[in-house]
């Protein structure tokens, strides 16, 4: 993810250009996709609106069957929080709360807003 919001999944060992004018930059997040219960692939950005969106992310982890075969992501700040997924969920929720969140067809992009004043929080991912 660029800080153009756009959003690119390359192969292992792929590459893109990147073009810059004089005094021009970019940042890009860089996160790797991990496969979940066999089929959901996922990769966490983390707080999207933040420089070091990466930073706001401490932990993902697969859930048991028996959690609806989700991803649970822990981590701090309040904010946009994005991830890459390749099915859109059947639910999110903050902190055990249900949330609204939109996913993106065109690129797979997650996301959910996490509340101001929150400043730990569990996203779990349901499919």
């Amino acid at each position: 993810m660029n800080s153009n919001r756009s959003l690119s999944r390359l192969p292992k060992r792929g590459s893109f250009d990147v073009k810059l004018k004089i005094l021009e930059c970019d940042v890009f997040t860089v996160s790797p996709i991990k496969v979940y219960h066999g089929k959901v692939h996922f990769a966490a950005i983390g707080l999207i609106d933040m420089y070091n969106s990466g930073g706001a992310v401490e932990t993902v982890e697969a859930l048991n069957a028996s959690d609806n075969g989700g991803i649970s992501i822990k981590g701090r700040g309040a904010g946009r929080f994005g991830a890459y997924t390749n099915e859109k969920p059947k639910l999110c929720s903050v902190n055990s709360k249900e949330e609204a969140f939109t996913f993106r067809d065109e690129d797979n992009l997650l996301t959910i807003t996490i509340p101001s004043g929150t400043n730990f929080w569990e996203i779990v991912v349901s499919y």
